[in-house]
């Protein structure tokens, strides 16, 4: 799938800095953001079937990181992951020394209470806790491993913009990939198993 930077900035425009919060009845209507490849599209099939702006909107959003975790992915891969051959497995996207890892594009969020200094254990433990418990809900739900590209910002229209800022994600990902990846990795213990969960910091 090639998308344009351009299309998916016009997409951020439209999707607002709020929206639904993720769940299968939404996620069942907007399904078919998986085979758009442009704005205009999209754009088109959400009036024709979305009467809701709210709805509109959680469909942009989802199209944006939907494109935008594929670039990641592809950069991830670039610096010598290795990607998983079934497009659909909803577990895992690619393998880093043979571990498998879901790779989900987000925002810092700011409805937490706590401030998570990513610099300690306890830090990147605890916002791992937090996006676990807090994101990918109801059908995308799952307890395994993990990478989170965080974009940062003082605002929620800096954050959505670094997501297709890719010079700087690659920047970021580079970094990640080519240093010491066994201290960028956190272990979690969660019901029944043991998770690996790693960040990719992106700020400007």
């Amino acid at each position: 799938m090639n998308i344009s930077v351009k299309d998916l900035e016009a997409a951020i425009n439209f999707m607002g800095t709020k929206w639904s919060k993720q769940n299968n009845e939404l996620d069942r209507k907007t399904k078919f953001i998986y085979n758009i490849d442009n704005f205009n599209k999209l754009e088109k099939i959400c009036k024709a079937t979305l009467s809701k702006k709210e709805d509109r909107q959680y469909a942009y959003h989802r199209w944006v990181n939907f494109c935008s975790s594929i670039y990641c992915e592809q950069l991830f891969c670039k610096y010598g992951a290795t990607k998983v051959g079934n497009n659909k497995d909803k577990e895992k996207d690619i393998y880093i020394n043979d571990i498998p890892f879901d790779v989900k594009l987000t925002v810092f969020p700011d409805t937490s209470l706590e401030k998570y200094d990513l610099d300690t254990k306890e830090g990147r433990e605890g916002l791992a806790n937090w996006f676990y418990n807090n994101q990918s809900g109801e059908g995308r739900y799952h307890n395994k491993n993990r990478l989170f590209v965080v974009c940062c910002g003082d605002t929620i229209e800096e954050k959505n913009k670094l997501k297709t800022n890719f010079s700087l994600i690659e920047e970021k990902i580079k970094e990640f990939m080519t240093k010491d990846i066994q201290n960028k990795i956190v272990i979690l213990c969660r019901p029944e198993t043991l998770i690996y969960v790693g960040f990719v910091m992106v700020k400007n």
